[in-house]
């Protein structure tokens, strides 16, 4: 029975460490991503390919290293706080 409190209570702490993380990182980033949305408006036709390559390489591989960005800034927090 210990087991599954500790199991249960450890997920608790999980889900509210992403939530923030989550939050913090949207709270971060999503001033660049809509500006990256409002460019391919702007200057690209709507589903066209240059558009979909566009929001592809800046929006979709730009949020994937953004997020990799802050988990690597939260280790090295991390790592200097274990020092």
């Amino acid at each position: 029975m210990e087991v599954l409190g500790l199991f249960f209570s450890g997920m608790f702490f999980v889900y509210v460490g992403l939530a923030i993380f989550i939050w913090v990182w949207w709270k971060s980033c999503s001033w660049l991503f809509i500006w990256f949305v409002e460019v391919s408006e702007r200057y690209f036709k709507k589903n066209s390919w240059q558009e979909k390559l566009f929001l592809g390489t800046f929006v979709g591989l730009g949020g994937l290293a953004s997020i990799y960005l802050f988990i690597y800034i939260f280790l090295m927090i991390a790592k200097d706080i274990n020092s």
